[in-house]
């Protein structure tokens, strides 16, 4: 299968790990969420109770003023025993406060350290940046699963990210 759009053809790739996956996300971060859109390496979320998920990366959508957890996943993992379980320790380990401090500073520091996400920061006139990042992360975050091909057990609504990679 061939898709054409706008004059450009795609051809359908399978991707022989999520690696090589997360690569592809990586690259193309800000068509997917856009260009005021800034990517952070993937972080462990650590929990009091001692429940840690790792995530594959985090996104702040500057221009939107959203956040995102990424998960980069294959269809042929099984949904209830492989990913689900992976989100739900994502949003017990964001329910702590602790746990939202540690990824606003450790966010903070990377934009401070790197020259093209300080710039694009700035593009953006945020004055105070910890309170802006503060904010940002208290907000509910979106878990944006990115998966290689549809996935018969997730819905229209769960597929919507997806939806835009195609």
């Amino acid at each position: 299968m061939v898709l054409l759009k706008d004059g450009v053809r795609y051809f359908p790739h399978e991707y022989a790990s999520e690696e090589e996956l997360a690569q592809m996300v990586i690259e193309h971060y800000k068509d997917i969420f856009g260009v005021y859109s800034l990517f952070f390496d993937p972080q462990t979320m650590k929990t009091q109770t001692r429940i840690e998920a790792r995530n594959d990366g985090v996104i702040l959508d500057l221009n939107q003023n959203r956040w995102y957890i990424l998960e980069v996943e294959l269809a042929k993992h099984p949904l209830h025993k492989h990913i689900i379980p992976q989100i739900t320790e994502f949003s017990i380990a964001y329910e702590e406060a602790a746990t939202r401090k540690k990824i606003v500073n450790t966010l903070y520091s990377a934009i401070r350290q790197d020259a093209f996400k300080a710039a694009t920061v700035q593009t953006q006139k945020i004055e105070d940046l910890h309170k802006a990042l503060t904010d940002q992360i208290d907000a509910q975050p979106t878990i944006a699963i990115v998966i290689d091909q549809k996935h018969q057990n997730l819905t229209p609504s769960a597929r919507s990210c997806h939806s835009k990679l195609e």
